[in-house]
């Protein structure tokens, strides 16, 4: 038993290195990785919208009465009934904005969380963890830093973005500020623009979780596979990989919680519906297809995500290797 925890603890113990290598990244690299982030995301979105207005249709058809499973294909027949294609770019203006803005926080948070969690573990209690441990606490708490800034401006964000894609059918020319208005009071307004926080943190937080912990042995396995040495760029092909294998186990660990924001922003939700009932209602009509509604789309966008976040921190990281992090006794057991 001894033995086999100790054949753990070196590969633990190299994540744990690995993990805040490309942490303490300059101030201007921090800038430069934000900008291509946007420039890349930006590129994404135009080609991807229609995709996604199908996607949160296919999400939302679960939160309507009657709830309904919608294929690709009927989805996209649903959005096209008596309209042009402009009608598969709803929501652009406000994704677009919506991306840009989350940019800011983005790439500095998934560079440097890590280290923020590490600096709020004291160096004896890391003494007291295995590298084990240590390397999922540390995970832990980078993702719940990382999910305060998604789960209040960029829940706002979303909850415009969403209501716009998921403006179909009946809701065509459903308006979100006379939709805010619908509120008697200004709070009431305030709360209703800012509704779905807690389910916004959860998605982050389980986003944001399953990439600190799965990126990196994934990252480790395929570069093994195709022998990157150090300090030198990953080719684009082990870059996809990584980035296929990332991006689908996100998009799979968070698809459900993915519904349950999209049912909450979504135009024309019935009110006052529970997403939980629903949910379980859904499983129990459906079964997996009745939680898991656009994931081959979801998966899909995720690629293109996180290929292009591969590529562009793997640039920074590969150029300029004497920037990474020097790790002594704060790795902790």
């Amino acid at each position: 038993m001894a033995s086999a925890r100790n054949d753990k603890q070196p590969f633990f113990q190299i994540l744990l290195s690995k993990q805040l290598a490309t942490s303490n990244v300059s101030s201007h690299d921090t800038a430069k990785n934000s900008f291509h982030m946007a420039i890349s995301q930006l590129l994404i979105l135009f080609s991807s919208q229609p995709f996604h207005v199908i996607m949160r249709l296919q999400q939302g058809a679960l939160a309507l009465e009657p709830p309904r499973v919608l294929s690709v294909p009927a989805a996209y027949q649903e959005i096209m009934s008596g309209q042009s294609w402009p009608v598969l770019f709803r929501g652009l203006s406000g994704a677009i904005v919506k991306e840009l803005l989350k940019n800011l926080w983005k790439a500095y948070f998934i560079s440097n969380a890590p280290l923020l969690a590490e600096d709020l573990l004291s160096e004896e209690f890391r003494a007291q963890l295995s590298p084990g441990q240590h390397y999922f606490l540390r995970s832990a708490l980078a993702a719940v830093i990382a999910s305060i800034p998604e789960a209040t401006v960029g829940n706002t964000l979303d909850a415009y973005a969403t209501f716009r894609a998921t403006s179909q059918g009946k809701h065509i020319n459903a308006n979100y500020i006379q939709f805010l208005k619908s509120a008697p009071t200004a709070w009431e307004r305030v709360m209703l623009a800012n509704r779905g926080m807690t389910a916004s943190f959860f998605k982050a937080n389980a986003t944001f979780f399953t990439f600190f912990t799965t990126a990196q042995p994934i990252k480790m396995a395929v570069e093994k596979r195709f022998d990157v040495q150090p300090g030198t760029k990953a080719p684009w092909m082990a870059a996809l990989i990584s980035a296929v294998l990332s991006g689908g186990i996100t998009a799979l660990a968070t698809s459900f919680l993915d519904i349950i924001r999209t049912h909450i922003h979504m135009a024309g939700a019935t009110p006052g519906k529970s997403t939980v009932e629903a949910l379980r209602s859904n499983w129990a009509l459906h079964g997996m297809k009745g939680i898991t509604p656009g994931v081959p789309i979801k998966i899909a966008q995720n690629v293109a995500i996180w290929t292009a976040r591969h590529l562009i921190t793997q640039q920074v990281t590969a150029q300029e290797p004497e920037k990474r992090v020097v790790l002594g006794p704060r790795q902790g057991g």
